[in-house]
C-alpha cells in the first residue's frame, strides 16, 4: 500500500526518518530500525552502518522510542490486525523505506537473535511426564471427614489470631467439584464455605466461581519455540511423585498468590505418588512442580500442627503466614542445581542432588566424576575436547556443550537426550544424532558442521537453529528437511531475509505488507 493512501501513517514514518538521520552519527551509510509490536509487547533494534562496520543498539534508540512507541502501536493496532514487523532504512541519501509486515501463522517471528518460524502450531516438545507410569497405590490419602473437622479447627484458631471473624461463604454440593475433576476431601470443604481467604499458607482458597474461571492454569505454560524449544524438567523431593510436567489436565486448581502460581490437587501422579497429592505448579516453577503433601486433608495437618506450635507470624493484622521446615522449598530446589568455575572447583564436588549443573572455563575435564550425580538430565558444558562416554549412563535430556571440536560418537543411542546445543571451532560431524532416538531439538547455529546434510537422517527432530548460511547449504545438499514443527534462523537479520528464508517452507504465506517510501531534503 503505498504511504499517499495512509497520511497518518506516512506522517509517523517520515518524523520517525528524519528523527533516525538526525541520531546518525557521521559517515553512516544507512540506519535501520526493526520493531516487532504486539498487543502484549514489543522489541526494537536499531543499526547505523559505517564502512568500517555497524553500530547496533546505540543510546539514541530508547529516546526514539520514547517518542514513537505509542504511534507505531497504534499503526499496528489499525493496519495489522495488532502484531506485526517494521522495518525502517533511512540512507545518506535521505531515501527512506518503512515495511510494515502483519505477523500470522504462517510467517516468521522475531526473537532475541533469531526469528522463528512455526510449522505445525498443534505441536509441542513432549515432556518427560508425559510417559511416566501411575502411582502404584491408586487408593487418594485423603479423607473428606477429617478434612472438613480440620478446616474448621484452622479456620477457627486463624481467626483468633487475626482478632476477627469472617462469616463462611455459602456451601457448594461437593458433588460439584468432584464433577470437575476435584479429589473428594477437597470437594468436602466447599460444603463448609465456597473458599476463604485465610486458607491455605501463602496462598488463597478460591471459591468454584472463581476457580472454573482459571481452570486453564493447570495446562502447561508454553513461552514459545524460541525460549521452549529445551526446555528441562527436573525431579521434585520426593523422586517419583509427581510427574515431569508444567502442567496437566487432571490437575485440579484450588488456590492461588495472585503472582501466577497455583496449589492443585494432583489427580495424575507419578509412580511413588497418591491421587489428591497437593502440588505446587506456575510462574515460579518453569523447571517443575513442587510436591507440597499427600492430600488437602495432609495439608491441612500440616496447618494445624504448625499454628498448634505457635509457628506462624500475622501480616497487617489479616493474614497468619505458617513457618517451619514442611513449609520451606528454596533449599531443596536449589540444591538441584550447580554452576561451577572449573578453574575453582573440579566435577569432583558435583553430588547426587544434581539435577542441572553449568560448567564454566572447563579446559581438559575428565566427565567420568559426572557419575557422582545420577539424576543428572541438563548439562552445559564449556571445555576443548570432552570425552563423551560417561554420559551415555546418564538420564540427559538437555546438552548444551562449547568447545573447540568433540567427537559425539559416544552418544550414539542415548536413550534419554532430547535437546543439544553446539558451540565449535572446529568441524564437528553430527551424524551420530542420528542414532538419538528421542532427540527433538538442535541448535548448530554456532558450530562448524562437517555433514549437515546428515540432518535429513533424523527422524525425531521436531526443531532446528541454523544460519542463512548453514540453511542454505542445508537446502542445497538435500532434498527433504527433517519433519520439523518449527525453525530457528540465527542471526540479527532484517525483515527480507527472514521472510526470505521462510519462503522455503511450503507452509509460508507471503505477508500483505503496507510499503512506505520518501525522501527527506538533507
Amino acid at each position: 500500500m503505498a504511504s499517499e493512501l495512509d497520511p497518518p501513517a506516512a506522517a509517523v514514518f517520515r518524523s520517525l526518518a528524519e528523527a533516525m538521520a538526525d541520531a546518525a552519527p557521521d559517515g553512516c551509510t544507512a540506519a535501520v530500525l526493526t520493531c516487532d509490536v504486539s498487543a502484549g509487547a514489543a522489541r526494537y533494534g536499531l543499526v547505523f552502518e559505517r564502512p568500517d562496520g555497524e553500530i547496533r543498539n546505540a543510546p539514541p534508540l530508547s529516546g526514539l522510542m520514547d517518542r514513537f512507541r505509542e504511534d507505531l502501536r497504534k499503526i499496528v493496532e489499525r493496519d495489522a490486525d495488532g502484531a506485526a514487523g517494521i522495518e525502517v532504512t533511512v540512507r545518506a541519501s535521505g531515501d527512506y523505506t518503512a515495511v510494515v509486515s502483519p505477523r500470522g501463522g504462517h510467517q516468521p517471528w522475531p526473537g532475541f537473535g533469531c526469528q522463528i518460524f512455526v510449522i505445525d502450531h498443534d505441536h509441542l516438545p513432549p515432556q518427560p511426564g508425559e510417559e511416566q507410569e501411575g502411582p502404584a497405590d491408586p487408593a487418594p490419602a485423603g479423607d473428606p471427614e477429617e478434612a472438613v473437622r480440620l478446616l474448621r479447627e484452622v479456620l477457627a484458631l486463624k481467626q483468633e489470631i487475626v482478632e476477627h471473624a469472617e462469616e463462611p461463604r455459602p456451601p457448594v454440593a461437593p458433588e460439584r467439584l468432584t464433577a470437575l475433576g476435584a479429589p473428594a476431601d477437597l470437594a468436602a470443604l466447599y460444603g463448609v464455605t465456597d473458599g476463604h481467604p485465610l486458607m491455605f499458607n501463602g496462598y488463597e482458597w478460591m471459591s468454584l466461581d472463581e476457580l472454573r474461571a482459571r481452570m486453564d492454569a493447570r495446562l502447561r505454560w508454553w513461552p514459545g519455540w524460541e525460549l521452549g524449544w529445551d526446555d528441562t524438567v527436573l525431579e521434585c523431593d520426593p523422586p517419583g511423585t509427581v510427574r515431569r510436567v508444567t502442567g496437566h489436565p487432571r490437575w485440579f486448581p484450588f488456590a492461588h498468590d495472585y503472582g501466577g502460581n497455583y496449589l492443585v490437587a494432583d489427580m495424575a501422579p507419578a509412580a511413588n505418588g497418591r491421587p489428591g497429592q497437593i502440588v505446587r505448579m506456575g510462574r515460579d516453577y518453569d523447571d517443575g512442580p513442587s510436591y507440597l503433601a499427600d492430600s488437602v486433608t495432609g495439608l491441612l495437618r500440616m496447618e494445624l500442627n504448625a499454628l498448634r506450635r505457635g509457628d506462624y507470624s500475622t501480616l497487617d493484622d489479616e493474614y497468619v503466614e505458617l513457618g517451619g521446615p514442611e513449609w520451606e522449598e528454596a533449599a531443596a530446589r536449589n540444591a538441584r542445581e550447580r554452576s561451577i568455575d572449573a578453574r575453582r572447583a573440579t566435577l569432583a564436588s558435583v553430588g547426587p542432588q544434581v539435577q542441572r549443573l553449568t560448567v564454566h572455563h572447563g579446559g581438559d575435564l575428565d566427565l567420568d566424576m559426572l557419575r557422582n550425580a545420577p539424576g543428572l538430565c541438563d548439562l552445559q558444558l564449556e571445555c576443548r575436547d570432552p570425552d563423551l562416554r560417561p554420559l551415555l549412563d546418564l538420564p540427559l535430556h538437555r546438552l548444551h556443550l562449547t568447545v573447540d571440536t568433540v567427537d559425539l560418537a559416544p552418544l550414539a543411542r542415548h536413550p534419554e537426550l532430547r535437546s543439544v546445543t553446539l558451540r565449535t571451532e572446529r568441524p564437528v560431524s553430527v551424524a551420530p544424532l542420528a542414532t538419538l532416538p528421542r532427540l527433538h531439538g538442535l541448535d548448530l547455529s554456532e558450530a562448524v558442521v562437517a555433514d549437515l546434510g546428515k540432518l535429513a537422517d533424523i527422524e525425531t527432530l521436531r526443531f532446528l537453529m541454523l544460519t542463512e548460511e548453514q540453511w542454505r547449504e542445508l537446502r542445497s545438499g538435500t532434498d527433504r528437511l527433517p519433519p520439523l514443527a518449527a525453525a530457528g534462523l540465527a542471526g540479527e537479520d532484517g525483515l527480507e531475509r527472514a521472510l526470505r528464508w521462510a519462503s522455503g517452507f511450503p507452509t509460508f504465506r507471503a505477508p500483505d505488507e503496507l510499503t512506505f517510501t520518501g525522501r527527506l531534503e538533507r
